[in-house]
């Protein structure tokens, strides 16, 4: 689905007129986020960690700022299917990078810098970096594992990282470093599974 949080706005006047009205939308990475696009990865055998966040970060985004778009409060719950390993692995990967993209920030407040919208290394190549998340996703991602957020995720959410951790161990890193380990443990980070193979078997003639 393209642009999901648009979906969700389009409810809003519903659910003012209708003050008992509780709608309850149930996704899942494997059910209906995934494939995006025709490219479905490297091999057959894994999903990267980057497929994971592109399919399952606008849902949290959106959901998230739906009450500041003027959604009453508890008219709207996002559930996330969290019954498989993908998904388990999946959400892992985005406590990850919402961990990274907390200490990256703290870092750039402490050198008064700027949160670029892209960064381009010295070779020409534009990067992403963990910075480059939505606004308040970390806080999103601690939302649904204290059970406070209008988003609930089914499966295991694990404890919560260690921010003062995070940060000291990378308060030094420049941009390069942020973005070699975003891509070794968040961008290509395989994801274990027959998803992409099976896929492809459903257009097989």
């Amino acid at each position: 689905m393209i642009r999901p949080a648009c979906h969700a706005r389009g409810l809003i006047s519903f659910c003012k007129s209708n003050p008992a009205l509780r709608i309850e939308h149930n996704i899942g990475l494997l059910r209906n986020l995934l494939p995006r696009a025709a490219d479905w990865g490297i091999d057959d055998h894994s999903i990267l960690g980057s497929n994971c966040l592109e399919a399952m970060v606008p849902w949290i985004e959106g959901t998230s700022s739906l009450a500041a778009s003027g959604m009453p409060l508890n008219a709207y719950r996002l559930i996330i299917d969290g019954s498989t390993t993908e998904a388990a692995q999946a959400f892992r990967i985005m406590k990850y990078a919402a961990a990274m993209q907390e200490a990256m920030l703290t870092q750039a407040e402490r050198n008064s810098m700027q949160p670029t919208s892209w960064v381009r290394l010295p070779y020409g190549e534009s990067i992403s970096l963990p910075w480059h998340l939505p606004t308040g996703f970390p806080n999103a991602i601690r939302g649904i594992m204290n059970g406070t957020s209008n988003i609930r995720f089914t499966g295991p959410v694990g404890d919560p990282w260690d921010t003062d951790h995070m940060f000291l161990e990378r308060k030094d890193w420049t941009e390069e470093e942020w973005h070699n380990e975003w891509e070794e443990k968040i961008g290509f980070s395989a994801v274990d599974s027959t998803f992409y193979k099976d896929v492809k078997a459903w257009y097989e003639l």
